[in-house]
């Protein structure tokens, strides 16, 4: 059949443009969505899982309607997933926060050496965060989600989406000073 996708001969009701569609969402996104992932939940197999997960999800959901920002719409299902997935394993766990990311989105050593004591003082204090507060920093200042970009990823308004960023921001700054204090006296 023209223009119809199919699965091992089997017409498929997906016109074969929106399988190319989802493919350059996929190609464009993947390794994003995976580093997010990897970032909140610390694991390299729970990330994969998750990021697999997502993408099927948003794979099913792409058949009803394509999003308008592929890239807020795929962070919002990955953030559900991954928050759920925590809260079913009690599993939220840190790594350091990357100041750069070379083009393939690995992290870049240069900046890391001289701020490893700060970073681990940094990251205790993102282990202190409700998981929800701490998804609102990852997103805006790990992967620049603008103030719109978040409220859609996160499935509310953006005034709410603000008071979010602001209450977790003040919360991560009173744990930092905390620890801080704690760590260097």
């Amino acid at each position: 059949m023209a223009g119809v996708a199919t699965t091992d001969g089997v017409p498929s009701k997906r016109p074969m443009d929106a399988d190319a569609a989802f493919s350059a969402i996929f190609e464009r996104h993947h390794a994003l969505i995976y580093h997010y992932l990897r970032t909140l939940v610390a694991d390299d197999a729970v990330a994969e899982d998750l990021t697999r997960d997502s993408f099927v999800r948003a794979w099913r959901s792409f058949e009803c309607e394509e999003p308008r920002n592929p890239k807020t719409w795929l962070y919002a299902i990955a953030t559900t997933a991954a928050l759920s997935a925590m809260r079913r394993r009690r599993l939220l766990r840190w790594l350091p926060v990357r100041a750069e990311h070379d083009a393939r989105g690995m992290p870049s050593t240069a900046d890391l050496e001289p701020l490893v004591g700060e970073r681990a003082v940094l990251v205790r204090a993102l282990n202190r965060l409700p998981a929800a507060e701490a998804a609102c920093l990852l997103l805006r200042f790990q992967h620049g989600l603008s103030d719109a970009e978040l409220a859609e990823a996160l499935g509310v308004p953006v005034p709410t989406a603000k008071r979010r960023l602001c209450r977790a921001r003040v919360a991560i700054r009173e744990a930092y000073i905390r620890l801080r204090e704690d760590a260097f006296g």
